[in-house]
């Protein structure tokens, strides 16, 4: 069977862990692929480093820049954009990608304040030179206090050729990059919020589970979160699901879907209680911990919905071993038939073959008796 094998890798330029990018840096990967992307001056920073960590006040402007340089002998297309973080299902900081909703208390994404020159979004870089790109920085006059975050992402096009897949085994590297970018506003904010907003049941990755809607409606990162949740019937104290989950984070003004897995356990209508505990300890802040209680009702209809949707439900998992029952018979009978045909096949063969050899004794026969 003929495979290509796709291997991504996002190579940041030494992140720092406290803005939750922890990227891996691959030398060789980086050799082939034939780039790299360097972060030129860019005015006061909260502390020298080798990403944007910028200090600025509302209605200040300013340019930042990067160098994005070729070390092959062949030119390549880089498209590059500002992303908007936000926290992703695994509760991380995601900077590779936008989200497709935010927060509803995100009222001025880094998108919106940070923009990519308008020909610096695609650029063509010659064989063994590099370009300088730059992105223009306009904060609004009456935004508040606190922490923008983001990143400058840079694609190079055309490293993936699916084509190639029907010639044989392949693998292909691609490469990209992703710049944190985080802007203060004059100051951090001077102690976080989290908060509770509801509770509901539904998929992760076709997984049934039961979910803490969290919302960090503050314009701050947010790291070292370690959760503690677990579901009761209402009105009762034990256990039905659990789950801890340790050292997350959350982007600035975003939410989490913090989630508790049935496993093989199936979703029952009913009223239940989400009890859920989160604490950080953000070096930004004291440790600061939250305990909430949260009732909410599953509907016999959701719960049957997401029950057959769902690839760990116990109904699936019969269904599947059903199908592979069945499966199994039909080849073992496709098998038999083969055999049985084969078998009748050769009966034949040899039906035919002694009837021939008949035919030639008695042409044999004659033929003696006719020289006599």
């Amino acid at each position: 069977m003929l495979k290509k094998i796709k291997k991504t890798m996002i190579l940041g330029a030494l992140m720092l862990a406290s803005f939750g990018l922890n990227v891996p840096a691959n030398a060789e990967s980086e050799a082939s692929q034939g780039y790299s992307i360097a972060k030129l001056e860019a005015g006061k920073e909260v502390e020298e480093s080798s990403i944007f960590n910028l200090l600025m006040t509302p209605g200040e402007k300013r340019t930042i820049k990067v160098t994005v340089r070729n070390d092959s002998n062949q030119p390549i297309t880089v498209s590059d954009d500002i992303f908007t973080t936000y926290t992703n299902a695994n509760g991380e900081v995601e900077y590779t990608s936008q989200a497709e909703r935010y927060d509803d208390s995100m009222k001025v994404k880094l998108s919106d304040i940070a923009k990519v020159r308008a020909s610096d979004l695609k650029i063509e870089v010659p064989g063994k030179s590099q370009k300088i790109v730059l992105a223009d920085i306009e904060l609004p006059q009456d935004i508040g206090d606190g922490a923008l975050l983001g990143s400058w992402y840079f694609d190079k096009e055309g490293q993936i050729d699916e084509s190639a897949s029907s010639k044989g085994t392949s693998i292909k590297n691609k490469v990209n990059y992703a710049i944190a970018l985080k802007i203060t506003v004059n100051q951090e904010i001077a102690k976080p919020e989290l908060s509770l907003t509801s509770a509901s049941i539904g998929l992760s990755n076709y997984r049934k589970a039961f979910f803490a809607h969290l919302q960090n409606p503050l314009p701050a990162l947010m790291t070292n979160i370690n959760y503690e949740g677990y579901v009761t019937k209402q009105g009762e104290t034990k256990a039905l699901y659990q789950n801890d989950l340790e050292k997350r984070k959350m982007a600035p003004q975003s939410s989490y879907q913090f989630p508790i897995f049935l496993k093989a356990g199936e979703f029952k209508a009913g009223t239940y209680t989400y009890h859920l505990r989160a604490t950080t300890t953000d070096p930004k802040w004291e440790k600061k911990t939250w305990e909430w209680t949260k009732d909410f009702t599953i509907k016999a209809d959701d719960a049957k919905k997401f029950n057959q949707q769902a690839i760990n439900d116990a109904t699936a998992k019969t269904n599947w071993v059903l199908w592979l029952i069945l499966a199994s018979v039909a080849i073992l009978l496709i098998i038999i038939t083969f055999i049985f045909l084969l078998i009748k096949r050769k009966k034949r063969q040899k039906e035919t073959a002694a009837e021939l050899l008949t035919q030639k004794r008695m042409l044999e026969q004659l033929l003696a008796m006719k020289d006599k």
